[in-house]
């Protein structure tokens, strides 16, 4: 495992918010391989599911976007558990689905409910 991906202390993905993500828009977050190395993903998109019931005691559930401008269109991650590193936020666990590929890569989304 990378040195750098066991320095810091995981947050809780409960404690992630959408207002932790809204400003690192265009931000590179590192995800580490599992097979060992890191590729770079971009974020893209940070919004909340607006049409929900929140309950009380409860966060807002969002979703964030990234691209991975560094891997081709026809290769991708397949839908899994990633560690992700981030200089603001630190190092974290998410589950990341590929969602379609663009011009600038295939894109990847995560929700957080």
């Amino acid at each position: 495992m990378n040195s750098a991906f066991q320095t810091q202390e995981l947050p809780t993905l409960s404690d992630l918010r959408l207002d932790h993500f809204t400003p690192l828009i265009g931000s590179e977050f590192s995800l580490q391989l599992p097979e060992g190395g890191t590729i770079i993903l971009e974020l893209d998109e940070a919004r909340a599911f607006d049409r929900y019931d929140l309950q009380e005691g409860f966060r807002r559930p969002f979703s964030v976007i990234f691209r991975c401008p560094t891997l081709p269109a026809n290769q991708y991650l397949r839908q899994g558990t990633y560690r992700i590193q981030q200089h603001r936020l630190g190092t974290f666990d998410i589950l990341i689905t590929p969602i379609t590929p663009d011009s600038s890569g295939m894109r990847y989304e995560a929700v957080f409910s």
